[in-house]
């Protein structure tokens, strides 16, 4: 998209184009700006989502585990063996979070 734009505004620089369509390049290169600010602006919000959601991920893992440890505790290896399936059930998500952001 910027190459585009970077060789369309030398071409206007170096007389490339003809008087007739410059306005049309002119207005063509102002909505590729336009389509740019619009995709930098999704893409700030998509990774403001990821944080929530990498931190709500931590916040799940840790419970998780803390239960776990709670369960080990008292000697329940029902809700232990639960609990670990929990824990890599985060654990993925929080990876793929991670790597994601």
């Amino acid at each position: 998209m910027f190459e585009n734009l970077r060789q369309s505004l030398k071409d206007l620089a170096s007389g490339a184009v003809p008087p007739a369509q410059r306005g049309a390049a002119i207005a063509h290169m102002r909505a590729t700006l336009v389509q740019a600010r619009v995709g930098i602006a999704d893409i700030a919000a998509a990774v403001e989502n990821t944080r929530a959601r990498l931190t709500a991920e931590q916040t799940e893992l840790e419970t998780v585990r803390r239960r776990k440890a709670q369960a080990a505790q008292i000697g329940d290896s029902e809700t232990v063996a639960i609990a670990e399936q929990f824990e890599q059930k985060h654990a993925g998500r929080l990876d793929i979070l991670v790597r994601k952001l």
